[in-house]
């Protein structure tokens, strides 16, 4: 009983934190979103000028490539058949890669068959 309890309060706070992250209950934003809110956000009152311009420079060289690698994997783990015909495919590039003469040297040990 005393056991069942903590499981239950524990797993209610689990479900209260987890439940409050936003990604649990909505979509993330797509690619062309993050580019409209560089461009268009609200987050300051220029339409224009250096802040547009960095906040551009971010989406192109940090958000957009990094959701991108990021909503992929999140694509191939969806589902097992996904992500182990990821994994096979991920293992037979790496491997021929690493047999390359100088893109050899940047291809783990590890990542190759």
């Amino acid at each position: 009983p005393a056991g069942e309890r903590a499981g239950r309060r524990l797993r209610a706070v689990l479900s209260g934190t987890i439940g409050e992250l936003r990604f649990v209950s909505e979509r993330p934003l797509s690619l062309l979103e993050h580019l409209a809110y560089a461009r268009r956000g609200e987050w300051t009152d220029e339409l224009t000028g250096l802040q547009r311009d960095l906040a551009l420079i971010y989406a192109w060289a940090i958000a957009i490539p990094i959701s991108t690698v990021a909503y992929l994997a999140a694509w191939a783990a969806a589902r097992p058949g996904r992500f182990a015909s990821v994994v096979a495919v991920w293992l037979l590039v790496a491997t021929a890669a690493a047999r390359l003469p100088a893109v050899g040297w940047l291809v783990p040990g590890w990542m190759t068959l």
